[in-house]
C-alpha cells in the first residue's frame, strides 16, 4: 500500500471512530442528570443528586493520582459552600473494602460524601454515555437537576462555574451565545468604539438580565475608568438597580463590587448604598443579604449599623457558615473599637 493510500485509509479510520464515538455520546450539557445507584454509602448518605441544590458529582478511584490531588480541592468546597448549597458525591467503582480505609485514612480532609458504584450502573449511566474515558472527572449539576457543566475537577473553569450555579446566574446555552458578542464588545472597547462596545453588551444583558448582571458592571466600568464619564456611568448604574428591584442577588453583586472591586475606582458608596437598599427591601431577612448591608455601611464609616446587621446576619445564618459571618462581625467590632480609641 502507497503512503498516500496509508494516511487515506487512516484517516477514513479515525472519522468513522470519532463518529462511532459521538454516537455513545448521549449525555451532555444541558440533560437532565441520572440517577446515582449506589451499592453503599461509604459517608454522608445523600441518596443520589439533591434536588433544589447544586451538585458536584466526581468519578474517582483510590488508585489514581490526579484523583487524589483533587480531593483538597472538593474538600474545600464542600466546607464553604455546603452551607450555600453546593452537595459534594465521590463515586468510585471499586468495592467498599477499597474505599473506606482510604476514606478513613483522609479524615477531616474528605468529608464529602463518598458512594461506591452500584454494579457499574453510575459509570455508564454518567461516565461512558458522557463520552469520558479517564478519572478524575466531575460532572455539574444545577438546582433544577439539569447537567451544566463536564470536565476535569482541577480546571479552573469548574471553580467559575460553581458559584454562577449557587446564585442561579449561569446558562451554558445562553453563554455560547454571548460569548462572541462579548469578544466583539472587548475589540470595540480595544478601539475606544465605546458606543459599538456598549451596544454588544446590551444584547448580552437583553438576553438573559439575571445570568449576565456581571455585564451590567462591565458596562460600568467601561464607562467609568474606559470612557472616562463616571456622570454617564452612575446615571447608567443607577436606572438598573431600579430594573434589578426584585432580584436581590443581582443588587448584592452590585453593591459589593461597588465597594470592594479595585477595579471600580472611585469607589461610588452612594450607588453601594442605593443596590444595598433595593436588595434588603427584596429580601429582607437572609443573612447574605444583611451581611452585604452590613459591609457597605461600616464601608461609609457607620460601624454601630454594619455591627447591628452582621450580628442579626450571624444569627439568623446556617450553622454551617456561621464562622463566615462571626469573622466578619470581629472585624467589625475590632476595627470601631481601635477608631473609638484614637
Amino acid at each position: 500500500m502507497s503512503i498516500r493510500r496509508l494516511l487515506t485509509a487512516l484517516l477514513a479510520a479515525t472519522v468513522v471512530g470519532g463518529a462511532a464515538h459521538a454516537q455513545e455520546k448521549t449525555l451532555k450539557v444541558g440533560d437532565a442528570a441520572p440517577p446515582i445507584s449506589v451499592a453503599e454509602w461509604v459517608q454522608g448518605d445523600v441518596s443520589g443528586v439533591q434536588s433544589g441544590k447544586v451538585n458536584l458529582v466526581e468519578f474517582w478511584a483510590t488508585w489514581c493520582g490526579p484523583c487524589r490531588k483533587s480531593i483538597p480541592k472538593l474538600d474545600e468546597l464542600h466546607d464553604d459552600l455546603a452551607g450555600k448549597g453546593l452537595v459534594v458525591i465521590g463515586i468510585s467503582n471499586e468495592k467498599p473494602e477499597v474505599v473506606k480505609p482510604f476514606v478513613r485514612s483522609r479524615g477531616s480532609g474528605m468529608s464529602y460524601a463518598v458512594g461506591v458504584d452500584q454494579s457499574d450502573q453510575t459509570n455508564r449511566a454518567w461516565m461512558k454515555a458522557a463520552g469520558r474515558n479517564g478519572i478524575p472527572a466531575a460532572f455539574l449539576v444545577s438546582r433544577d437537576g439539569k447537567i451544566a457543566w463536564i470536565g476535569h475537577p482541577g480546571d479552573p473553569a469548574m471553580l467559575e462555574v460553581i458559584p454562577k450555579l449557587l446564585a442561579g446566574k449561569y446558562d451554558p446555552v445562553l453563554e455560547r451565545k454571548a460569548r462572541p458578542l462579548l469578544e466583539a464588545a472587548d475589540r470595540a472597547a480595544s478601539r475606544r468604539n465605546y458606543r459599538q462596545a456598549y451596544t454588544h453588551l446590551d444584547k448580552v444583558i437583553e438576553m438573559d438580565p439575571k445570568v449576565f448582571s456581571s455585564v451590567v458592571l462591565q458596562r460600568y466600568e467601561l464607562m467609568l475608568t474606559g470612557e472616562k464619564n463616571p456622570e454617564a456611568a452612575t446615571e447608567y448604574l443607577s436606572e438598573k438597580i431600579e430594573e434589578y428591584g426584585p432580584d436581590a442577588g443581582s443588587l448584592a453583586e452590585f453593591a459589593t463590587a461597588l465597594v470592594s472591586d479595585p477595579d471600580l475606582r472611585p469607589r461610588n458608596l452612594e450607588l453601594a448604598s442605593a443596590a444595598a437598599e433595593a436588595m434588603i427591601a427584596a429580601a429582607p431577612d437572609r443573612p447574605d443579604s444583611l451581611a452585604v448591608l452590613a459591609m457597605v455601611q461600616f464601608a461609609r464609616g457607620d460601624a454601630s449599623a454594619a455591627i447591628e446587621n452582621q450580628q442579626r446576619a450571624w444569627m439568623l445564618a446556617d450553622p454551617s457558615v456561621k464562622a463566615e459571618f462571626k469573622k466578619a462581625l470581629d472585624q467589625y467590632r475590632t476595627t470601631a473599637r481601635r477608631s473609638s480609641t484614637r
